[in-house]
């Protein structure tokens, strides 16, 4: 009857560890749990970061060809101004034969 006893108080005492260990596997699953869903938002932010970087690249991209437009735009005024000056200055030489033109009719007069 004793050694019954000692039986029943060391499966007691089995089945007291079991419980411990089966609840210490229970924190470590938790544990696992909250390092995948630690992982998880750490991606999900990079995944942010890395669209945020993209939005930059697209902006300076844009910027840099609205650049590239300004600058062809002052190259045509450039070149439109330089038109206007180089009518002008035919304009002149034509006045100039002309005033010639006059001179040598008032001389022939």
């Amino acid at each position: 009857s004793i050694s019954h006893s000692f039986i029943t108080i060391y499966h007691a005492f089995i089945t007291i560890s079991h419980s411990l260990i089966t609840i210490s596997h229970s924190f470590i699953t938790i544990y696992h749990a909250f390092i995948t869903i630690s992982h998880s938002l750490i991606t999900i932010s990079h995944s942010f970061i890395t669209i945020y970087h993209a939005f930059i690249t697209i902006s300076h991209s844009l910027i840099t060809i609205s650049h590239s437009f300004i600058t062809i735009y002052h190259a045509f005024i450039t070149i439109s101004h330089s038109l206007i000056t180089i009518s002008h200055s035919f304009i002149t030489i034509y006045h100039a034969f002309i005033t010639i033109s006059h001179s040598f009719i008032t001389i022939y007069h």
